[in-house]
């Protein structure tokens, strides 16, 4: 069904190589792939408006229906934890069985850090699909003047072997390049 893996370096702001999965090659993403992307970013935007870092996340359920979505709530609650990704796994762990997590999917305004990866994997949770990519936010970063991330970047597959991921995915870059661009210029 699928094609072999495509690599690409990537080299970080701290000067470290790593390897990031673009996606599959020849992968295709379906209309409901689509869909939930878009209400991702609809969520990272909600976060930007409440002065938090533009990441917007939702689970979905193996047969399509969403389960479960958050916005980064850092800023709201003083707490750098406070991803959408880790709200999304929290929830999956107390509210679905362990076949239903390894079925489900979540999809994202942008690539999981290592410790939503960590997070996702060991919840056990099933494919991510993300908007744009770590490589992607670390040039807008650099871009805009943003403070450098505060912890080594890693590809999903890194923190997580077998991981099942696909992004990033190249229509949303220009919408979640742009909420990046407010929430790092407006507070710089």
């Amino acid at each position: 069904m699928w094609s072999s893996l495509c690599f690409v370096p990537v080299r970080s702001r701290c000067g470290h190589f790593y390897r990031r999965r673009t996606m599959w090659c020849g992968m295709s993403i379906s209309a409901d792939d689509r869909a939930f992307l878009a209400r991702a970013v609809d969520l990272a935007a909600a976060a930007v408006r409440t002065g938090n870092d533009p990441f917007g996340s939702v689970l979905v359920s193996g047969s399509g229906e969403a389960l479960a979505e958050d916005r980064n709530r850092v800023g709201d609650r003083h707490d750098p934890t406070q991803h959408p990704e880790i709200a999304l796994s929290r929830w999956a762990a107390t509210n679905l069985n362990p076949s239903e997590r390894r079925s489900s999917t979540v999809y994202t305004s942008g690539e999981h850090c290592a410790m939503c990866a960590a997070s996702h994997g060991i919840v056990g949770l099933g494919r991510i699909v993300y908007a744009t990519s770590t490589a992607q936010l670390l040039t807008w970063l650099e871009e805009f003047g943003a403070a450098p991330l505060a912890i080594t970047p890693l590809t999903i597959t890194q923190v997580v072997p077998g991981a099942v991921v696909d992004g990033p995915v190249a229509e949303f870059s220009d919408a979640v390049r742009e909420l990046h661009r407010q929430r790092h210029t407006s507070t710089a």
